[in-house]
């Protein structure tokens, strides 16, 4: 888990300051509330009783096996475009309702990939990439299709 500060740098404390709270839950835990409530449970027991703390959205985790024919799909794919084995990793640290979350709702398998240059700063100010990336990156799409169609 992490906190973050909204008002940061060297301004002065006011009346009121806010913080936001994210928690990357493990896949098999779906009770996100309880994280809130063990997070308010926590300042009051440290002294904070007067913070008022608000969930403002969930968003459920998900997670597909490693050994679904989607992932050992993405995986064979990704060794035969860019001749390397994958960083595979069973959980990501993106946020929202990416291609495995919403596949599991659909009751589907799902996987996601990524296609930058090593070093792309993603969603920082200076993310970029590559033409040659870019296009690698669509023959690496649509090598994940072709394969999937036909497992």
């Amino acid at each position: 888990m992490t906190t973050e500060s909204i008002d940061s740098g060297t301004a002065p404390m006011t009346e009121e300051q806010r913080e936001e709270f994210v928690a990357r839950l493990v896949a098999s835990f779906n009770a996100a509330q309880s994280a809130w409530d063990s997070y308010r449970e926590h300042l009051i027991k440290h002294g904070f009783s007067d913070i008022e703390v608000r969930a403002l959205g969930y968003i459920e985790p998900s997670r597909t096996p490693f050994r679904s024919t989607i992932a050992q799909t993405v995986i064979a794919a990704a060794k035969e475009n860019y001749r390397l084995d994958p960083m595979v990793k069973p959980t990501g640290e993106a946020s929202g309702r990416q291609g495995p979350w919403l596949a599991s709702r659909l009751g589907i398998e799902g996987a996601a990939s990524g296609i930058g240059p090593p070093k792309w700063h993603g969603h920082a100010p200076n993310e970029f990439i590559t033409t040659g990336h870019f296009i690698e990156g669509i023959k690496y799409a649509a090598n994940i299709w072709s394969r999937y169609a036909q497992a």
